[in-house]
């Protein structure tokens, strides 16, 4: 029990001295003698006749816990057992100086920390310094996500080449660069990327640029504010299942256009960067905790490459998407579209295949708007038939006029750089 005191009381001595840029030994001595003391002289004199308190000498107390604290030094403390090291498919996100700290600083009654990172420090402390690598999926896995997205078939081919090398070697936990896809509106960006989540079988977040306005929107808000939080890198990464999650940077072209605190620029470069992400530090916690966010899975999309910065371009894998051809639209993307509103709505046994008619009209639109136009197509053909035969059980065709087409608008070119016409 003593040694656990002596333990605490140097642990206090020491944090409180580095946030005011003190040598612990300064710190002790002006803080303990006339706070400490202060309170301790105080309550001792509570009570005390005159001829009392001129017998008791304050600098007796002052001497026991300068004693105290230099009876140890950072080498003599007891650093965290761990039974063993990670396994072939973990991570070790925190090393073993920075997992005793966590241990350490996460015991109730020390009162060094807010609240809220208290729970944080409990909660990594209960889950261990270690986290699982998601192995990356078999290449076969990736054949019905290429017939689906022909227009990403560039970007979902390289991602199956690193899962041939994964089985060739034997190597299952291959690490995905980070990818940019730019390409117009509508195209399918988001679509494609939450089924290739699906198909990596991680956690995947979507991160809007157009509202980012500071690093905390990636790194955390340190806990001294009000509204202090760590970060969703943390988050995923330490408070989650897997070391290598997937972010998605969406419309990162429209990063910093709301900048109002901090460039956040500069924090994507380091998380981007495999060196600096591995000791990657989040706001809330501070730099006492660095962990590594090295196996996450970075991709980003974007209308406008002109509007990114070439430092934090060339981190970059850069696929420029086209919208699929409406050869492609007819025979795989309309189709897989149609295919999964039927299965979000349970109707696939309820609907006819696609006419002639309506997959023609629907081939000339972009995969976001032939979304649109089916989700009403498909409310506009059950009603139909409801009003009309409600005890009628054959399946319903989808007819012209159920599809509300968006209206034609002025077409503008994108900015930045210009597409081929899809083939």
């Amino acid at each position: 029990m003593l040694l656990q005191l002596d333990s605490d009381l140097y642990d206090l001595l020491k944090g409180q001295s580095e946030k005011r840029g003190m040598t612990p030994v300064d710190y002790a001595y002006a803080v303990l003698t006339g706070t400490i003391l202060g309170a301790e002289i105080t309550t001792r004199m509570a009570g005390m006749s005159a001829d009392q308190t001129t017998d008791w000498d304050p600098a007796i107390l002052s001497g026991s816990v300068m004693k105290v604290f230099r009876k140890f030094d950072e080498s003599e403390l007891p650093a965290p057992v761990l039974t063993q090291g990670p396994a072939e498919n973990e991570l070790e996100i925190f090393s073993p100086k920075v997992f005793g700290l966590i241990m350490g600083n996460s015991q109730d009654g020390l009162n060094l920390y807010t609240e809220k990172a208290q729970e944080i420090l409990k909660s990594l402390a209960e889950k261990g310094p270690y986290r699982r690598i998601a192995p990356i999926a078999a290449p076969e896995a990736f054949d019905d996500i290429l017939k689906c997205f022909p227009n990403f078939s560039a970007v979902a081919e390289k991602i199956k080449n690193i899962a041939r090398i994964a089985r060739l070697t034997g190597n299952q936990f291959q690490k995905i660069r980070p990818i940019l896809l730019a390409g117009p509106p509508g195209i399918g960006k988001t679509a494609f990327l939450k089924r290739l989540a699906s198909v990596l079988q991680v956690p995947i977040s979507f991160l809007d640029c157009s509202v980012m306005t500071a690093g905390s929107a990636l790194t955390g808000l340190s806990f001294t504010w009000k509204s202090g939080m760590v970060g969703p890198i943390m988050r995923q990464v330490c408070l989650g299942a897997v070391a290598n999650p997937v972010f998605v940077l969406d419309e990162l072209d429209k990063t910093g256009k709301m900048r109002d605190y901090a460039n956040i620029y500069d924090v994507l470069h380091g998380v981007l960067e495999p060196l600096t992400s591995e000791s990657l530090v989040d706001e809330a916690l501070g730099a006492d905790y660095p962990f590594d966010a090295s196996r996450v899975t970075w991709i980003a999309t974007c209308n406008n490459l002109e509007e990114i910065p070439e430092s934090l371009l060339s981190r970059f894998l850069v696929f420029e998407i086209e919208g699929p051809s409406e050869r492609d639209m007819a025979n795989s993307v309309v189709p897989s579209i149609m295919q999964g509103i039927l299965s979000e709505s349970s109707l696939e046994s309820y609907l006819a295949p696609l006419s002639c008619d309506v997959l023609e009209k629907l081939t000339k639109l972009s995969p976001r708007e032939v979304r649109k136009s089916l989700e009403i197509a498909v409310e506009n053909s059950v009603r139909r038939r409801i009003e009309k035969d409600p005890d009628n059980k054959e399946a319903i065709a989808l007819l012209p006029e159920d599809l509300v087409l968006p209206e034609k608008r002025n077409t503008r070119s994108l900015m930045g750089f210009t597409l081929d016409i899809a083939k």
